[in-house]
């Protein structure tokens, strides 16, 4: 079992050892997962996404935003 320490201002460390084997760089983003229990389920790494791989993940569909809105004040259904 690897251990570490937190540190001021809720740093903590992550032991070359896993980072090598996870191929965790400076810019990988860490992500908890924490139950009911208060026991940490999954602590997975990913890297960070740029701007242009963001760009285009989502497709406008041609819908006006205020129509939406005021359909849904309205109580309509989208």
């Amino acid at each position: 079992m690897i251990e570490t320490k937190i540190y001021r201002g809720s740093q903590t460390v992550v032991p070359a050892s896993v980072r090598k084997a996870l191929d965790v760089d400076d810019d990988s983003i860490v992500q908890w997962d924490v139950d009911e229990d208060k026991q940490v389920v999954v602590v997975s790494f990913r890297k960070k996404r740029s701007l242009s791989e963001i760009i285009g993940m989502v497709e406008d569909d041609g819908r006006d935003s205020v129509e939406i809105k005021k359909k849904i004040a309205q109580g309509e259904k989208i």
